[in-house]
């Protein structure tokens, strides 16, 4: 019986440490620029805070179209410590509201993190 129980915890155990996720807070997910002209290009840095006890890895990301660039933090994100992402959008050929968004992919998560940016683009004034 004790060999039984032994065995029933160290499988709790071993599921315990296996089932952890990384642990973060991104405090502004989305975020809104001032109304730009088209062509301008406007710039913005999220921050990732890992939460957790686990250290944080995002491994790849996904964009709408190219005219959204992203910088990821290099490497793993320790417990408490923060990382940066970056990102630039050129309004060139852009007129209108311009709701983005960017699917960051976490290591050891199944679901990609959202974050957005809404930018309201005018027509370009001719001089």
């Amino acid at each position: 019986m004790k060999i039984f129980l032994v065995s029933i915890l160290c499988s709790f155990s071993t599921f315990c440490v296996f089932a952890q996720k990384p642990e973060f807070s991104i405090p502004n997910k989305v975020h809104k620029f001032e109304k730009i002209q088209e062509g301008d290009v406007v710039e913005h840095v999220f921050t990732i805070t890992n939460t957790g006890k686990e250290s944080l890895y995002i491994s790849d990301y996904e964009v709408q179209c190219s005219c959204t660039e992203v910088w990821l933090p290099t490497g793993e994100i320790q417990p408490g410590e923060t990382g940066e992402i970056k990102m630039r959008f050129d309004s060139k050929g852009k007129k209108g509201l311009q709701d983005r968004t960017i699917l960051l992919h976490i290591y050891d998560r199944k679901k990609p993190v959202e974050l957005r940016f809404i930018v309201k683009v005018e027509e370009k004034k001719e001089k």
